[in-house]
């Protein structure tokens, strides 16, 4: 699985988080690139939920589920080659997915 965490701006410099790191995870159908690509109906960029929250002082983190774009190598499984891969329940993310992803949040921080 891959976890992002917003780290700063280009503009700014990096972000010195004064508060509690926060986890979001994307609905259905979607990956961790949903909370950054933000466009209004109109077409025009509207600042990204995630980037005011990092303003504000969260440590801000974004996880993608099992078989999203960013989550399908796995340590002996081809996600294209072995529908193996695809056997799992939203439980098993629950129970596993996010305690994985919670665990490496507070050992990197």
């Amino acid at each position: 699985m891959t976890l992002f965490h917003v780290t700063g701006k280009t503009d700014t410099g990096p972000f010195n988080p004064t508060l509690p790191p926060l986890l979001m995870n994307h609905g259905d159908y979607d990956d961790a690139s949903a909370w950054i690509q933000s466009v209004t109906d109109n077409g025009e960029g509207a600042l990204p939920y995630h980037l005011q929250l990092a303003e504000y002082g969260y440590d801000m983190w974004f996880s993608n589920n099992r078989g999203t774009w960013y989550s399908q190598d796995h340590v002996s499984l081809d996600a294209a080659n072995d529908p193996e891969y695809w056997l799992y329940t939203w439980a098993d993310m629950g129970l596993y997915d996010d305690v994985a992803n919670i665990k490496a949040i507070k050992e990197a921080t």
